[in-house]
This record gives structure tokens, C-alpha cells and sequence, in this order.
């Protein structure tokens, strides 16, 4: 079946890449446009000048640069994969592939990061968009968390490729670090959302 999204017909293809990591991106990126779908939305609406605009205005740039970060991270994840299966296959020193592991570990973890910065904008946005919008950031922040779990999962794996017991484990809690602070941020925007609505904007 054609997608006509040349990465999701990338995605489907029975080889490694992309992969886990190149999807949580792509989760994430789901999320920025549905929230910027809403500062538009907002931007245009009861703002024709002021400092409400103004704080749209900024909001818009901030989705608009994690958005550039995690097309970026989608497409590093794939070579960052490449490298790793290459030094894996390689004859050589265990520091050699546990630097290779580190270095694929890292991009995951960056997606992690960029989408937990994701959620920020969402509470943000949340605190200050019309009642009928909120549905579209709660998705927004579903598909946010979604990512920083999913790309949790591959940072993980690359995790549990390094040798060195030390360095593995310190590499186990930066990644759970990551994980439990995209999932408190969730919580929060989940509980925002919960409110009675009459205690909202």
C-alpha cells in the first residue's frame, strides 16, 4: 500500500533502517505541526495586536525550530545506525564498538530531549488556547510522549550494546532520566487537560 509519504513507505520496507529511532521522530513531528495548526489558529483569531500575539508569534518560532531539530535527528538516526552495524561487524577493540553504541545511543536520546521540550510548549499552550483547541494539543501531547518513550526504547537498546559495565550503566540511567522526565511532563499536560472545563480559558 502507497502512503505518498515517502518516509512512511521508507519506514515499512523490510530492511533497518529507518527505524524505531527515525519513527519517534517522525511521532514528534506529528505533534509540532498539530500544535502549530493551533498558534495559527489562535494567532489570527481575538489577537490582532498586543502581547498575546506576540507570545503566538514566539510560540510558533519555538515549534518551528524543534520541528527543523527532529527532521534533522530522523534522518542522523538512520546513518547513526549505519555506522553502529558497521563497527559491530568490524574486528576490533571493544572500546571501538562501545564509542560506536555511545554515539548511536545519542541521537535517540536528542529526539527524547527535543520532544520533552515539545511538551513545554504544549503546557504553555494549553495555559492559553480557546477550549474547542484543546482536544488537538491533548493528541499533540500524546503523540510528544509517545516519542520520548518510543526513541527511550532504542536509546536502550544501544545502551546494552556497550561492554564496559561502568559506562553502560551510567549510559542505562541517562536514558531513564530522559524517559521519567518526558513522562512527568505528560502527567502534568494530562492533568491540565482533565480540569472541568469551565475552570479553563
Amino acid at each position: 500500500m502507497q502512503t505518498e509519504d515517502g518516509f512512511l513507505d521508507a519506514l515499512k520496507k523490510p530492511r533497518p533502517d529507518p527505524g524505531g529511532g527515525s519513527a519517534a521522530a517522525h511521532g514528534a513531528l506529528m505533534a509540532l505541526c498539530l500544535l502549530e495548526k493551533v498558534a495559527v489558529l489562535e494567532k489570527n483569531r481575538t489577537h490582532p495586536a498586543g502581547t498575546e500575539r506576540d507570545w503566538w508569534d514566539d510560540a510558533l518560532e519555538e515549534l518551528r525550530r524543534l520541528e527543523k531539530d527532529l527532521k534533522r535527528l530522523r534522518a542522523e538516526d538512520v546513518e547513526a545506525y549505519r555506522t553502529l552495524a558497521s563497527a559491530l561487524k568490524a574486528e576490533g577493540r571493544h572500546e571501538s564498538r562501545d564509542d560506536a553504541a555511545e554515539a548511536a545511543l545519542r541521537v535517540p536520546l536528542a529526539i527524547m530531549e527535543v520532544a520533552a521540550a515539545g511538551l513545554q510548549t504544549v503546557a504553555a499552550v494549553c495555559r492559553r488556547c480557546a477550549i474547542h483547541l484543546k482536544p488537538d494539543v491533548a493528541v499533540a501531547a500524546e503523540f510528544l510522549e509517545s516519542a520520548v518513550q518510543a526513541a527511550y526504547w532504542i536509546a536502550r537498546a544501544n545502551a546494552l550494546l556497550v561492554k564496559n559495565p561502568e559506562r553502560r550503566a551510567c549510559l542505562l540511567d541517562l536514558v531513564r532520566h530522559g524517559r521519567d522526565a518526558g513522562a512527568r511532563k505528560g502527567r502534568a499536560i494530562r492533568r491540565e487537560l482533565e480540569k472541568p472545563s469551565e475552570t479553563r480559558r
